[in-house]
């Protein structure tokens, strides 16, 4: 499990260092961590907007424990971990 909390400090580093590599102009790296970032904050958003509170599950057994949890709620929101667990900009923006 990823903390919220952790999620955050992450997007925040990420971001900070792609803007130290686009100072020194290595803007094919700066992209790369600047994505990063981004993918990393939906994860955090997708946290608050579904109640995930303990953070962002990293298996499918803290995702399966989130679906008991919450009565099937968030079972009804999301079919598979792989949903959720992924690097693709338009399913998590769907999130």
């Amino acid at each position: 499990m990823i903390a919220k909390q952790h999620l955050k400090e992450i997007a925040e580093k990420k971001l900070e260092c792609s803007k130290v590599l686009l100072k020194s102009k290595k803007y094919d790296n700066s992209l790369y961590l600047v994505g990063y970032s981004i993918e990393i904050a939906l994860k955090f958003k997708i946290c608050k907007i579904l109640k995930l509170n303990n953070g962002f599950p990293e298996t499918k057994m803290e995702f399966d424990n989130y679906i008991s949890e919450n009565d099937n709620d968030l079972g009804n929101e999301i079919k598979h971990l792989k949903d959720i667990r992924n690097h693709n900009l338009q399913t998590l923006l769907y999130y």
